[in-house]
């Protein structure tokens, strides 16, 4: 347990963190003219952002799967590089064609001043994807190598940073916050992006020959792995790719389902707000998987799994508890109002968000473990199938959710997460049994 403890804890950190930022980001559009349309607009932009850009998210499940030795490691770092510069190009030609626009108007049912800003905040963004590359990969050659500190003194130089531009927000309420906030937040990631590779580089000049003695102590080289080839790399990714798309098309769905009910600017701001904070003790969960991927193997002891479970049981159950407390005690609505700065009524909504919330850590940590369990065997396809479950969930939820109406409308989203997660728990649960059987990996 301490094992897991000391690698998972700085990886966990490292989320928390960087949903700090976006609560940040947050506290410093509240500071600016209009403040429910500037959080608007940035929420839109960033679903659309993660929705073009997070496929390279998936570059550091790629580098801890796949990289075994010197030969596997040149040619995923080929690969992430090839893929970086790829989607930064289909990135400019959305953000600057109209596409953007027209999908935000027709598809998400934004307009107006919110649709203004966000079409801004895209353009400014347009070289996020390549700051994403650079960082994920060295992220996941540090995570590789069990040296997830590194991971989280990069990140930690993003947050204080961010943090900074925070408390001078108000000497800057002169310029557009449609300029202000992405600024700080593609600043933000190439800082982070270059402290992560400086460290790395510095701390181990042969980083392949690293990597396999990394890999003959895990016993990777042992399991009789193919040799590791463009084909093997494109077979394993092009899952996660397509999970990451529609990962990502959660929020936007969302929005759009929020745009289409009474005062959207008010039921867009107030879950952007609610989930912000929410994801703060959420976030954590999103690396879970590197746990298994790092300590499991496939002939491993039983008892060796149910440590792993019973880890990911006190760490889910934890961050569930926190979220709870948050939702129903009127701790969350001081964030909310006194920290994060929002109006009245958004908190309110935003508080009945995180009481939703408590729920989603419990089905995260068995998603993640259960993601963990298929990349460590390189069959990915079970992830992005698991996915689509998820996402056709969703949408028939946030279709039922709209015609209910209910009076707090950003409830729309949260409960749609909430059943979204836990059917596709149920289905990778399920594939898990019938793929590898009662015995093999439990």
């Amino acid at each position: 347990m301490m094992e897991q403890l000391k690698f998972f804890l700085p990886l966990g950190a490292t989320q928390a963190m960087i949903a700090l930022t976006h609560s940040l980001f947050n506290a410093a559009l509240a500071r600016f003219p209009n403040p429910e349309v500037m959080i608007s607009a940035f929420a839109v932009t960033k679903s659309i952002l993660q929705m073009i850009q997070n496929p390279v998210s998936m570059i550091k499940h790629t580098v801890t799967s796949l990289t075994t030795d010197a030969k596997s490691y040149y040619k995923v770092r080929r690969f992430v590089a090839l893929m970086g510069f790829i989607i930064v190009g289909m990135f400019f030609l959305f953000a600057f064609t109209g596409l953007s626009r027209w999908i935000m108007n027709t598809l998400i049912g934004v307009e107006g001043q919110v649709l203004d800003e966000a079409e801004t905040m895209l353009k400014i963004l347009v070289l996020f994807p390549l700051f994403v590359s650079v960082r994920d990969f060295h992220q996941g050659v540090a995570i590789k190598l069990r040296m997830t500190p590194i991971v989280t003194i990069g990140t930690f130089m993003r947050v204080i940073f961010v943090g900074i531009m925070v408390l001078v927000a108000d000497y800057f309420t002169f310029l557009p916050g449609s300029l202000y906030a992405p600024g700080i937040f593609a600043i933000a990631l190439l800082i982070e992006a270059s402290t992560v590779t400086i460290i790395m580089r510095r701390s181990q000049r042969d980083i392949p020959a690293a990597i396999e003695r990394q890999s003959i102590k895990n016993g990777d080289l042992e399991e009789g792995r193919t040799e590791m080839n463009n084909r093997l790399i494109m077979m394993f990714f092009l899952p996660l790719l397509l999970t990451a798309a529609l990962r990502t098309a959660a929020r936007p769905i969302i929005n759009a389902g929020l745009a289409r009910t009474v005062a959207p600017e008010i039921a867009i701001s107030a879950f952007a707000v609610g989930w912000s904070v929410g994801v703060l003790a959420l976030a954590p969960l999103m690396m879970f998987h590197q746990v298994p991927i790092n300590f499991l193997k496939e002939k491993d002891h039983p008892e060796r799994y149910q440590s792993v479970k019973r880890f990911a049981a006190l760490i889910g159950g934890s961050l569930s508890l926190i979220i709870g407390i948050l939702g129903f005690t009127p701790l969350g609505h001081f964030v909310l109002s006194n920290i994060i700065g929002t109006s009245e009524v958004v908190s309110i909504m935003a508080a009945d968000v995180l009481k939703i919330m408590a729920a989603l850590p419990i089905f995260f940590v068995i998603r993640q473990y259960l993601w963990g369990i298929f990349m460590k065997r390189q069959n990915t396809k079970y992830v992005s199938v698991g996915k689509m479950v998820n996402l056709a969930t969703l949408v028939v939820t946030v279709l039922i959710g709209t015609f209910i109406g209910p009076q707090n409308p950003a409830l729309i989203g949260a409960s749609a997460m909430v059943i979204a997660e836990m059917v596709e728990c149920s289905f990778l649960f399920i594939a898990k049994r019938k793929s590898l059987g009662m015995s093999g990996i439990a």
